[in-house]
């Protein structure tokens, strides 16, 4: 298999693209108030952070909502960050991080993707919206992603706070 996102030249440029740029925990906490107030999770589902960093969205995920919980996460220093304190929260079963590629990972089976996609990442992640599964539903932290709208049955947008709008959509 061709293991092109473990080489360190693609790394430094996917970072440069994508910089890790993590999520207030009270914005974590503010989203899944929201999912759950609206009846948008329950136990058990499945939620895929692409690009999770130190992982505090699948452990807040997991340790407090019990959904399964996969991170997928380039940087070796912020996976072992995650994978530390996963073991110290006992949340192995339900919460796993692993390198591979976000842009080409097969998400078609999640419930939920959380993602920080950047307008210029626009071009690349077309292909990872249409593999999300129908009333599947995908958080964007930051910037709307209206130019995807013929795929949304339904939009949010949940103010948080001033630098960290959030917005969630339920695929058709």
């Amino acid at each position: 298999m061709n293991e092109y996102w473990k080489k360190e030249s693609w790394k430094i440029n996917t970072q440069e693209a994508l910089p890790y740029l993590p999520t207030p925990i009270t914005v974590i906490e503010s989203i899944f108030k929201f999912l759950y107030a609206k009846g948008l999770i329950k136990k058990g589902q499945r939620l895929v952070d692409l690009g999770a960093g130190d992982g505090r969205v699948i452990i807040y995920a997991s340790e407090f909502y019990s959904l399964i919980s996969l991170g997928l996460e380039i940087n070796e220093n912020l996976i072992k960050t995650a994978e530390s304190e996963i073991k110290r929260k006992n949340l192995s079963d339900l919460c796993k991080i692993k390198e591979d590629d976000l842009f080409n990972y097969d998400i078609s089976e999640m419930d939920i993707i959380y993602c920080f996609f950047l307008p210029s990442n626009y071009t690349y992640c077309s292909h990872v919206i249409k593999m999300v599964k129908s009333g599947g539903i995908v958080i964007n932290i930051r910037w709307d992603l209206k130019k995807f709208k013929k795929y949304w049955r339904k939009s949010f947008k949940i103010k948080t706070d001033e630098h960290f709008p959030v917005y969630l959509y339920i695929k058709k």
